[in-house]
């Protein structure tokens, strides 16, 4: 049997012997992973009776934390949302370059290093952003750490998995717009649009959360056919959902008033409601600018849009429904939530659906009828 010790120098021995001889054989070997490698493979050979010497074969080299970091990504591009993928890359690209500074001699070092010791040294490479954003770093970090340990091409390799105790997050009390301010909002984006965004962009957009509750990403994914504007209804596509409930799809209800904004807009794209390839990733730029601007002028509280503005539509349609007296179920299926083993068992049909879209308010900025990049304001300027 071949047997592992770890030297004083941090390095560690293996010890085998061969068969034929008796003799035994030693090598040094840089990490704990290496080592349990060539025990296994001395093992395997002596078990067919075979002498075994290291040099007679070229072990192949560790995998690198960039071709791991790769092969994660192409693996979540194929389970998970094209956004969440991309996120995740993107952050992973972060880590590589924290790895590539942390270790000089060899930028790209092999997945051995993974280790918690190393997750705290990156942790506090991130310092100078928000506290939420360094723990989401790291997670992710782990993320491709586990996923590795837990695969079958690099799982022999990969160091067990020992997570990092993150930091608590102290969590801000949810402070949601009310429709008057929303609609103050929305005044704003037709007076002035957005920088490199015309007003249909931001002003469709707007008005599309405003009324349903739904996500940026959603609202500009929409096409012409996903309304049916005679029956009052919005379908949203399996493809637009985020959690794996709503990618099943969902048909909801949607106000009047939605259905005659709909109505008046030209088919500026033939396909989409809101035309153009506005990024989503630039909707909350978009939208905090017309929020400060509302802000400024005094029109609405500061801590009605904190954090993401184009969320803040969201927080308002539930908020403001809720009020209202609206069932919480039913709000909860119109924008989206996750409603856990509920949402398995209960038929949408038992939900009051219409009745919770008939408490949305309508859009009083005098925008709402007006056709596209036309300004008609009632509040001031």
């Amino acid at each position: 049997m071949a047997s592992i010790s770890k030297m004083p120098s941090g390095k560690y021995r293996v010890r085998w012997y061969q068969p034929s001889s008796g003799t035994q054989v030693t090598r040094t070997c840089p990490d704990h992973a290496t080592a349990k490698r060539l025990g296994l493979e001395a093992e395997q050979a002596r078990a067919l009776g075979q002498d075994w010497r290291p040099e007679s074969r070229r072990a192949p080299a560790l995998p690198t934390v960039g071709d791991v970091a790769k092969a994660y990504i192409a693996d979540q591009h194929r389970r998970r949302r094209a956004a969440t993928a991309k996120g995740r890359a993107g952050m992973l690209q972060r880590f590589l370059a924290f790895l590539a500074e942390r270790f000089t001699s060899e930028p790209n070092p092999p997945i051995t290093v993974l280790s918690r010791a190393l997750m705290a040294e990156y942790f506090d490479w991130t310092a100078g952003r928000a506290p939420s954003t360094r723990n989401t770093y790291v997670h992710v970090a782990e993320l491709l750490w586990a996923w590795a340990a837990d695969s079958d091409d690099y799982g022999d390799v990969t160091p067990r998995v020992r997570r990092l105790d993150l930091p608590t997050v102290d969590a801000t009390p949810t402070v949601a717009p009310t429709w008057a301010e929303c609609d103050r909002v929305i005044a704003e984006i037709v007076r002035k649009p957005p920088r490199g965004y015309s007003s249909t962009i931001a002003h469709r957009l707007a008005v599309i959360m405003r009324y349903t509750g739904l996500r940026a990403r959603q609202g500009l994914s929409l096409l012409w056919t996903d309304f049916d504007l005679e029956a009052a209804t919005l379908t949203i596509r399996g493809a637009l959902g985020k959690s794996r409930q709503e990618r099943a799809g969902r048909v909801i209800p949607i106000t009047p008033h939605l259905v005659a904004a709909v109505s008046s807009w030209e088919h500026v794209d033939a396909a989409r409601v809101i035309p153009g390839q506005c990024r989503v990733s630039s909707t909350s730029g978009m939208f905090a600018t017309a929020w400060r601007r509302a802000v400024d002028a005094g029109a609405i509280r500061r801590s009605a849009f904190a954090g993401r503005g184009e969320h803040a539509f969201r927080k308002a349609f539930v908020t403001e429904l809720a009020t209202a007296g609206a069932d919480p179920h039913a709000v909860e299926y119109l924008v989206g939530h996750a409603s856990g083993i509920r949402g398995v068992y209960l038929d949408p049909r038992a939900l009051d659906l219409a009745g919770a879209v008939q408490l949305v308010r309508r859009i009083d900025d005098g925008t709402e009828d007006a056709p596209d990049n036309v300004v008609r304001l009632k509040v001031s300027a």
